[in-house]
C-alpha cells in the first residue's frame, strides 16, 4: 500500500504515465524497441516484487507466475486509476486483491 500511495500521489503520477506510454510505444513499434528493452521494464518490477518480502503471502520462493500476477494486477489498477481518476474504486480493488493473495499464502503455508 505504501507503493500505491506513492504512485497515485499527484506529483508521481507523471512517472507512471510515461512508463505506460513507453510500454504502448514498444507494443506498437517492436522494431524500434529491442526485445531486451521491452522486457527490462517488466523484469525490474518483477525483481522488486520478488525481493519485497513484505507482501501478504509472498515468500522468497514464490513462483514466477505469482510475481507476474501481482505486478500485472498492480500495473492494471494503476493504469485504470490514471485513465479514470477513480482512486477510491481502484484502491478498494487493490485492498481486495491483497486480501486474496494473503489468504492464498496462508493456505499454502498450512
Amino acid at each position: 500500500m505504501r507503493f500505491w500511495r506513492w504512485a497515485t500521489d499527484k506529483p508521481n503520477q507523471k512517472y507512471f504515465r510515461l512508463l505506460f506510454e513507453i510500454d504502448g510505444l514498444a507494443m506498437h513499434d517492436q522494431l524500434r524497441f529491442s526485445t531486451q528493452a521491452r522486457n527490462e521494464s517488466t523484469s525490474v518490477w518483477l525483481n522488486l516484487i520478488r525481493n519485497a518480502g513484505s507482501l501478504p503471502g509472498q515468500s522468497a520462493a514464490a513462483p514466477p507466475g505469482r510475481t507476474t500476477l501481482i505486478w500485472a494486477t498492480v500495473a492494471g489498477l494503476l493504469q485504470d486509476f490514471l485513465t479514470t481518476g477513480d482512486h477510491e474504486r481502484t484502491t478498494e480493488a487493490l485492498h481486495h486483491f491483497l486480501g486474496l493473495i494473503a489468504k492464498d499464502g496462508q493456505a499454502g503455508a498450512g
